[in-house]
């Protein structure tokens, strides 16, 4: 399979999504997109809700299923929020059947129930 065409687009829809994992293992954030759409990431925010620092890890899933670090073990201050992607930074997410590319995002923290995680994505439809 090959990317989705952007330059014929059938549709951009916008989306807002946030989690705070009850654990401290890899939580997905953002699902894989179908196969005839590509995802956006505009933004990903962290916030701190605990009297506590924490360290945070957000990863890339590859395909294959390799997970690669984009903010890796970043401690948040206490009660901070911190914008840990943006858009100059911020990946694309592709379906199944592209090999090497990111597919999803995942992310983790080293307290349980103390991390807010809080995205916006847009789904890009090709034609």
């Amino acid at each position: 399979m090959s990317a989705p065409n952007i330059k014929q687009l059938s549709a951009i829809l916008a989306y807002s999504k946030g989690i705070i994992p009850s654990d401290t293992v890899r939580n997905l954030l953002i699902s894989p997109p179908s196969n005839n759409e590509m995802i956006k990431v505009n933004n990903i925010v962290v916030s701190n809700l605990s009297s506590n620092p924490v360290a945070v890890t957000i990863e890339g899933k590859l395909y294959d299923g390799t997970y690669i670090p984009l903010i890796y073990q970043l401690v948040i201050p206490v009660q901070a929020t911190l914008l840990a992607i943006d858009r100059t930074t911020a990946p694309y997410l592709f379906g199944a059947g592209i090999n090497d590319v990111f597919n999803s995002i995942y992310v983790s923290s080293g307290s349980a129930n103390d991390i807010a995680f809080s995205c916006s994505y847009d789904t890009l439809t090709g034609n």
